[in-house]
């Protein structure tokens, strides 16, 4: 991988595409923030995924789709639909719930792939799949499609530490796995980390993520394009309060394998 702006030139630049995904509540849609980017972007195509696109098609991923459909983790389908958009159509994916504020830069559009730093800081080593931007059928997107495509996990495991008594016998307790941790910026960064700095690009965080959910304050600097609202974000990351642990996953899902986090 690449860490700096001046990173490795592609032959064929980054479409002028800009993707958004907001799948669940439509009337809950952050459509001042959507706004914002097609507003700096007047010569860009913006396409919005939202609730008929995913219906509307037949997904690599549909398997593990209807998993978290049926539980209604909107951000993990949100993680898969962006992989096979990208690996598809090429272009630049940004979350919807982050505003930008000036336009993207030519060069950019230069690299292969780029991606950023989570927050160097609070989480050094992990990279970030809320802003990408890459060739279409990048080999990268390839192996993270192809990874996913493969996926039918339940997001539950059998937790070692939370044994509890239930009169006489003792019985295991399953946790919640959050979709990051299964298909989000873990995965992301473990199939990133395989390719060479001529093929991938990993920018500081401050360009897109200048105020880091755990940071008290913004980061000054030039280099911003967009400010993140993480409101809608912090359940996924496990920053807000997590769930209790479940004796047994909801009705109709199976029990995962024993000791399994949901990870490749």
């Amino acid at each position: 991988m690449n860490f700096s702006p001046g990173g490795p030139r592609s032959v064929a630049p980054i479409p002028r595409i800009l993707h958004a995904i907001w799948i669940g509540d439509e009337s809950r849609r952050p459509d001042r923030c959507l706004n914002s980017w097609r507003d700096m972007h007047p010569g860009w195509e913006f396409r919005l995924w939202g609730n008929a696109e995913y219906r509307g098609r037949r997904w690599k991923s549909h398997a593990q789709m209807e998993i978290f459909h049926a539980l209604g983790m909107w951000e993990g389908i949100a993680d898969l639909m962006r992989y096979e958009i990208l690996q598809e159509h090429g272009g630049v994916y940004v979350d919807a719930d982050s505003i930008c504020v000036r336009p993207l830069d030519d060069w950019l559009l230069d690299l292969r792939l780029f991606a950023i730093w989570e927050s160097e800081r609070h989480r050094p080593g992990l990279i970030a799949n809320g802003f990408i931007g890459c060739i279409p059928g990048h080999p990268a997107m390839d192996d993270l499609v192809a990874a996913t495509a493969r996926m039918a996990r339940r997001p539950f495991r059998r937790s070692w530490r939370s044994l509890h008594l239930k009169g006489l016998r003792l019985a295991f307790v399953w946790d919640s796995v959050p979709a990051w941790q299964i298909v989000g910026p873990l995965l992301f960064t473990r199939v990133l980390r395989r390719y060479p700095a001529d093929d991938v690009t990993v920018l500081p965080s401050v360009m897109f993520l200048p105020k880091h959910f755990l940071d008290a304050a913004e980061r000054a600097s030039s280099m911003i394009y967009s400010r993140h609202e993480w409101g809608t974000t912090q359940i996924l990351l496990g920053t807000a309060p997590r769930p209790s642990p479940v004796a047994a996953p909801p009705d109709g899902l199976p029990l995962p394998a024993s000791g399994s986090a949901g990870l490749p």
